[in-house]
């Protein structure tokens, strides 16, 4: 049942245009607003100056849409346009970011300490999975974990180019309870040290879709796979995200939280996320002791208790601007989340960026970026941890 495979795409592809410049003194440079969060005397213009030369730190916060901008991650200032776009899905790693297009099967490799895309390649996909998908990449120990195809993944030997192609199980579920043979849909999948999960949607067209979960060990071989609660509460549960963390693995729908023992994919915990209104979840990461996750109908970050949904701590990231109803980008690192929303008017591409602490809830910086820059995604590139 561990079938090899090709590869998906997963049109999280986002084609960057090039932003008009405006020239500033003797230098050139983007346009864009910083808020500050103790700033009372709102938006304030700053400029995009190009990157500094030599050796940079190896911690970032990149922001990729029409150019790639660089800023300080823990104060969210200094905003530097490196010079190249960016393309796809991202993801920060060790003085890294990777890039991958699913769509095309493009992948790439920016050099953290040097601000340049130090390395491309291409690995072969098969189409057919949505935009809104993610995550579709995943780092696991020197290799990337590819999501190359509906029910199909790729692992990537970033270092020889080896790839262990996977075609997920379609058996997971039971062709009476898909009303037909199933076959796979959208996929998604994130890794740590020791395994990676492929958390998918199983069905036949016309009916709805019952999510799946697979382990999958280095060299291919599924270790572990379950079918997933179709529904939550008398709801239907519909896979949004996946988070890995404090022990648990985390499958975010749009209502409802279904948590999986990491080994045996056995459900520890299903609740309905409760807010005193519906909500309507995007993206998750694990911080702070809470699993994260934006409701895009409050625009309000979500800390949600690991034990019966309870929201704990509710974050109002917007202030008096207006939130769009458009999915979030939510990356965590120890205790501290990053969150690009959209905000404005629905047709054009004004982010804001935001800086949390994931303990106290409080918010620690915010960048505005103007629709001009088209900001798509952020990712963030870490430090050495000491001692490595």
């Amino acid at each position: 049942m561990e079938a090899r495979g090709r590869r998906p795409r997963s049109a999280l592809a986002t084609v960057w245009i090039l932003v008009a410049c405006a020239a500033i003194g003797t230098g050139i440079g983007l346009v864009v607003r910083h808020v500050r969060s103790d700033d009372g005397g709102g938006p304030k213009p700053i400029r995009v100056r190009p990157a500094r030369p030599g050796p940079q730190s190896a911690a970032g916060l990149w922001l990729f849409g029409a150019t790639t901008v660089r800023l300080d991650p823990t104060t969210l200032s200094d905003p530097r346009d490196v010079g190249f776009q960016g393309f796809g899905a991202v993801l920060g790693g060790e003085a890294t970011v990777y890039l991958y297009d699913p769509t095309t099967g493009r992948l790439g490799v920016i050099d953290a300490t040097r601000n340049e895309l130090a390395g491309r390649t291409n690995v072969p996909v098969q189409g057919g999975v949505s935009a809104d998908v993610a995550p579709v990449l995943a780092e696991q120990r020197g290799a990337l974990w590819l999501v190359t195809g509906p029910g199909r993944l790729t692992r990537d030997e970033l270092a020889t180019g080896a790839t262990t192609e996977v075609t997920l199980p379609t058996d997971v579920v039971s062709e009476s309870a898909a009303g037909g043979p199933p076959a796979p849909a959208a996929t998604r999948v994130v890794a740590n040290d020791e395994a990676a999960w492929a958390v998918y949607d199983l069905g036949v067209m016309g009916n709805p879709a019952l999510p799946a979960a697979v382990r999958v060990a280095d060299d291919g071989a599924i270790t572990a796979r379950a079918a997933l609660p179709d529904r939550v509460d008398g709801d239907r549960f519909e896979p949004q995200a996946v988070a890995l963390g404090d022990g648990t693995l985390w499958i975010v729908g749009r209502t409802a939280v279904v948590g999986l023992d990491p080994a045996t994919l056995a459900v520890r915990r299903s609740f309905t996320v409760q807010d005193g209104t519906p909500v309507d979840l995007h993206g998750g990461a694990v911080a702070g002791g809470l699993l994260w996750s934006y409701d895009a109908q409050g625009g309000a970050l979500l800390g949600i208790g690991p034990d019966a949904g309870g929201v704990r701590r509710r974050v109002v990231l917007t202030g008096a601007q207006t939130p769009s109803r458009a999915p979030a980008t939510i990356v965590g690192g120890g205790n501290v989340l990053w969150v690009r929303i959209r905000i404005g008017s629905p047709n054009t591409l004004e982010q804001l960026i935001t800086r949390v602490d994931a303990q106290s809830g409080d918010i620690t910086g915010r960048f505005s970026a103007p629709p001009q820059l088209e900001v798509g995604e952020i990712a963030v590139s870490r430090a050495a941890a000491v001692g490595e």
